[in-house]
């Protein structure tokens, strides 16, 4: 472990990284944040919200002492109300939330401004800004020039979808903080044969912790797991040890209310009381794909909302892969084998997990969301591409181009005005093709947007 935190500072003093970077970095993502201090919460953020308030309130898991608006993300088990959500993420932020409830004494239900301001803080905005000074203490080793590094930088920030999600209180970005925790330590297990005990523990740990929040991530989770391990199988016990402990604790409380070890989202029969919203939904939130999958595939990936659509400096991973092969970089070759590896079957798994009706919403949840924990790490195949556009006007215009226009997805979903009614960065993505159509109404937009702010201050 000492080894490891010993190539961490040497990494933090060696790195090309300005100190203005990190300034840079901080005050877009504190903009984010005081720009939605009182936003409107979705039945996302309000479930989760219920459940912390209950447990630090009540302590019980149940939501029907609560006064707090009840939404329709709930589940019913022996005739009370509980989120359907996986607990593992409320348990984390009611310790955070009874931690303020001890030195503030001032209750939840009351102040619910001031709490969700606060865990949106320890669990968006900390986490987001680590996540990204841990990529660029990478990028900045590989990237061949200032020039590249600075546009690494934007495309990862500005120009990338979690972004947005600093603004509200969700699980994508602390998924993602996780998995780059992950990337890192594979990183150094990789590079610089690290074998610390503590090390490979907490591979397991965040791996655990990253399924748990967010069960698609577990597929790139479990292969740097994989990877890890191969470097070193004796340290497996570890891994597992680590793994074990979030695991355990979230399915027994999953066993505990509901008496299987099923997760919420797969026993049907939990959404089955009466009134549930998820009996009769209403017209184009849960109606079925009527158009072929593969076709739904490339929308997913291609379409009006897609994943590529919104964020356009990701066609330079295409390139990038290309680089890749072409040049044989070796650090891609020791670290982007497994990465490589998980593409294809993270994107399947995005695309079964929103072609379901459940998660298809007559067509509206277009991979945004579930993509984002992915994100960071697929960001890394930018490099190869900026080192070669770096030397190339055209390749530079290039980069430019994509980057203004994968700018435009974030800051729109922090100035359109039904931000404040729907906070969830994805359902503003909804919108986007109101872009298309009328791209005149952008500038508008922003400046009505930024002038209430500065009319109310």
């Amino acid at each position: 472990m000492n080894k490891l935190y010993n190539i961490f500072l040497n990494d933090f003093r060696l790195q090309k990284l300005s100190h203005y970077h990190i300034i840079i970095l901080i005050f877009f993502v504190l903009l984010t944040y005081l720009l939605t201090l009182d936003p409107k919460v979705s039945a996302n953020v309000l479930s989760r919200y219920i459940t912390v308030e209950q447990l630090v309130e009540n302590h019980t898991l149940s939501h029907d002492l609560s006064k707090l608006p009840k939404m329709c993300d709930m589940i019913e088990i022996n005739g009370k109300k509980y989120s359907s959500k996986p607990p593992l993420y409320s348990l984390v932020m009611a310790s955070q939330a009874w931690l303020v409830r001890q030195v503030t004494f001032l209750d939840m239900e009351n102040h619910f401004l001031l709490y969700t301001v606060i865990l949106r803080l320890l669990n968006q905005v900390i986490p987001y800004i680590l996540t990204i000074y841990l990529s660029l203490m990478i990028a900045s080793r590989f990237c061949s020039s200032m020039w590249s590094l600075n546009m690494y930088f934007l495309s990862i920030t500005l120009g990338s979808l979690p972004f947005a999600y600093t603004a509200t209180l969700n699980n994508h970005l602390p998924t993602a903080t996780l998995c780059m925790f992950l990337f890192y330590l594979y990183y150094q297990i990789s590079v610089n044969e690290i074998k610390s005990r503590t090390v490979y523990f907490s591979i397991g740990l965040f791996a655990a912790i990253a399924i748990c929040y967010e069960m698609t991530s577990g597929l790139i989770s479990l292969i740097l797991v994989t990877g890890a391990i191969s470097k070193n199988p004796r340290r497996l016990k570890y891994t597992l040890v680590g793994f074990l402990i979030p695991m355990l604790i979230n399915f027994y409380v999953i066993y505990d209310l509901s008496g299987s070890l099923v997760p919420y989202y797969f026993q049907p029969k939990l959404y089955q009381y009466t009134n549930s919203y998820w009996l009769d939904p209403g017209p184009g939130s849960r109606e079925p794909i009527n158009r072929r999958m593969d076709i739904y595939l490339f929308e997913i990936l291609f379409g009006g909302p897609g994943y590529f659509s919104t964020s356009p400096i990701l066609f330079l991973v295409m390139s990038g892969i290309y680089f890749y092969f072409k040049n044989k970089t070796k650090f891609f070759n020791q670290i982007y084998t497994y990465l490589l590896l998980s593409i294809p079957f993270v994107v399947i798994a995005v695309w079964i997990l929103d072609s379901n009706p459940g998660g298809y919403y007559g067509g509206r949840s277009v991979g945004m969301r579930h993509f984002v924990f992915f994100t960071p790490i697929l960001s890394f195949m930018l490099i190869p591409s900026l080192n070669k556009f770096a030397s190339h006007k055209a390749g530079k215009w290039v980069t430019y181009f994509l980057l203004i226009m994968s700018i435009n997805a974030p800051l729109y979903a922090l100035t359109y005005d039904s931000f404040q009614i729907q906070p969830y960065s994805w359902n503003i993505f909804q919108h986007l093709g109101k872009i298309t159509q009328n791209p005149e109404n952008i500038p508008k937009i922003i400046f009505r947007r930024y002038k209430t702010i500065y009319e109310s201050l």
